[in-house]
């Protein structure tokens, strides 16, 4: 019967690691692994070193009160007493770029949007959500229930004294509300 000539089958990939020299005295079997221990001679003095120095630290966190995203002026409207925190009052808002308000206007980040990073100035979308009547300076929402605009913010006692200096078509939309 003739001998097959193919060449022995090599041990596999594994196989042959485990049995090189090299990789036996790499591949040790039955040895747990202890944790590693820090040997440190003083820990406060080796957690004091590797914190942050004060002006660093200073730059990085910015407290809440001086913080421009955190919403610190509080609307409330006269006629509904809608109640809410917005983040700025006035005609140009620095987190709106390229706006520039008719009038005094209380607006509101977009809630619905995440903040952005810190000290990274980028156009946000906002919601203006009310102002003070022309009329009587009182502050009211913009909602179509209690307040109207035309070239200004009014509450609607003071649309209505004002109606005969509106236009026709102002007029009829007023009158529908």
């Amino acid at each position: 019967m003739p001998r097959d000539s193919s060449p022995e089958p090599q041990p596999s990939c594994s196989n042959r690691m485990k049995e090189s020299d090299v990789c036996k005295d790499l591949l040790i079997e039955n040895r747990s692994v202890e944790p590693l221990e820090l040997l440190v001679e003083n820990e406060n003095d080796e957690i004091e070193r590797l914190q942050l120095p004060n002006d660093v630290v200073s730059e990085t966190k910015k407290p809440a009160e001086e913080d421009e995203r955190v919403a610190k002026i509080d609307f409330r409207c006269y006629n509904c007493g809608m109640r809410e925190m917005v983040h700025y009052f006035g005609k140009t808002p620095a987190f709106v770029r390229g706006l520039e308000f008719r009038e005094s206007t209380y607006v509101l980040r977009d809630p619905f949007q995440p903040p952005p990073p810190y000290r990274k100035s980028k156009p946000e979308y906002f919601v203006a959500i009310g102002s003070h009547c022309c009329g009587c300076h009182k502050t009211v929402c913009k909602d179509n229930e209690c307040s109207f605009f035309y070239v200004n913010t009014y509450c609607l006692p003071c649309a209505r004294q004002q109606m005969p200096n509106f236009p026709l078509e102002i007029q009829q939309k007023l009158h529908k509300q």
